[in-house]
């Protein structure tokens, strides 16, 4: 069963966790907050599972959403793919170039899963210049 676990979660975050549970192979894990604060409100409001510890939120997942780098310690996802975790990164335009070449390269070298998902996708400019993105 692979366990799944949010960063940057928004008020998506319950149908996004009732989504991945509806799979047979798949389990919510819970969130991650860097900010108690945002993380007492998310739990309290919605009453999933919610991290505040990078670790301990990292040894309870396979896998990993990044809904938002705002807020984070960009070493997390680095760190997450140094431990063999997958990570699908919806926000890539909030990374410089040269750093998403070295996730692409721990991740291969972890021989893990990154995926980018960018809401802007279906924009005509970018759509043409897909061939060209790896």
């Amino acid at each position: 069963m692979l366990k799944i676990g949010i960063i940057g979660e928004e008020t998506s975050g319950r149908r996004l966790s009732e989504i991945i549970s509806n799979y047979s192979t798949c389990i919510y894990s819970g969130s991650y907050f860097a900010d108690p604060e945002e993380a007492g409100y998310f739990q309290g409001r919605l009453n999933l599972p919610v991290f505040t510890s990078f670790p301990a939120f990292l040894s309870a997942c396979d896998a990993i959403i990044v809904k938002s780098v705002a807020g984070i310690d960009p070493d997390h996802i680095v760190n997450a793919l140094k431990d063999s975790k997958h990570i699908l990164l919806e926000k890539p335009v909030e990374w410089q170039n040269e750093d998403l070449e070295y996730l692409f390269k721990l991740a291969e070298e972890a021989n893990t899963l990154l995926k980018l998902r960018e809401s802007i996708l279906f924009d005509p400019v970018l759509v043409a210049a897909e061939p060209f993105i790896h």
